[in-house]
């Protein structure tokens, strides 16, 4: 089998599997360089195919279309109450990793904003791979697949584009904020997708994640506030057991939002995205065209 594979915007190949894999094994081919060959459809990020790279952060889930701005079918849209049902079947029989990852999380990041001199500065640096790690075990869940407390660690496999995303999406949020408090709660809510669409999209940069969370939550922001609307109660509920009640909390509004996310992406249109390079394959064609 011929693969060809792109570099820095440069198609290259073919090259036969042996010298494919050799390439992968010396990193010169990584998880999110785009390849393609004769049983591909199109050009694919490495770590989307099986076996290449069995530790890849993109290669824990099944694959998707990547997405695309676009319009909402909001006939397509799953009522709110129906959501929180659709996050407690989702939970049924993991309570106690959702919980687990929950306080695993909790744990580090308390012992580490405690460390004398650096304290007050890791939080910036982790988070944002914390919350890449969060995201992908609790939408893992939703898609009916297998989530180990471990994923709470792969958002350093993607360090620099998940914590560049936490400082933007922090920094844009405080500047929102300086305005009035509801333009810096609108800011988080349009912001809230863009580690689910890292996780869809590898090899995304941080803006662009950014950018396409605000336009995915385009006409939707006001639903997704009315669904974490329907926990202040339950938060109530939780600080009156002085936080205990947040261990069940916490995994339950994640389970939440990452239903929130997979039910929006599939009431949009979601064509064929610009994260992967288009090819057009002819029959009889010896190397793909870009």
């Amino acid at each position: 089998m011929q693969w060809y594979y792109a570099k820095n915007n440069e198609q290259l190949g073919p090259i036969d599997n042996d010298e494919f894999q050799r390439l992968i094994d010396a990193d010169q081919i990584l998880p999110t360089d785009l390849v393609w060959n004769t049983t591909l459809p199109d050009w694919t990020p490495a770590a989307s195919i099986a076996g290449l790279f069995p530790n890849s952060v993109a290669s824990l889930l099944p694959t998707y279309d990547t997405f695309e701005p676009t319009t909402t079918d909001f006939a397509k849209l799953t009522d709110n109450h129906d959501l929180l049902q659709r996050s407690k079947i989702s939970l049924q029989n993991n309570w106690g990793a959702a919980a687990g990852i929950y306080l695993l999380y909790f744990i580090i990041s308390y012992a580490i904003a405690n460390i004398p001199l650096i304290g007050s500065i890791a939080p910036l640096i982790i988070s944002g791979p914390f919350s890449l790690g969060i995201c992908l075990f609790f939408l893992t869940l939703v898609r009916k697949s297998s989530p180990t407390i471990s994923q709470l660690f792969d958002g350093f496999k993607t360090f620099e584009i998940s914590m560049v995303t936490y400082i933007f999406t922090v920094i844009f949020t405080l500047l929102w904020s300086l305005l009035l408090i509801i333009p810096g709660i609108i800011a988080s809510i349009s912001y809230s997708m863009a580690y689910y669409i890292i996780i869809d999209n590898p090899n995304i940069s941080a803006m662009d994640a950014i950018t396409r969370s605000k336009e995915m939550m385009m006409g939707n922001k006001m639903k997704y506030f009315c669904m974490q609307w329907r926990f202040f109660g339950w938060i109530l509920l939780a600080l009156a057991t002085f936080g205990i009640g947040f261990i069940w909390l916490t995994p339950y509004m994640f389970t939440a939002n990452a239903e929130f996310y997979e039910d929006l992406r599939k009431a949009q249109q979601s064509p064929a995205g610009d994260d992967l390079i288009s090819a057009s394959v002819n029959a009889g064609q010896e190397s793909p065209s870009r």
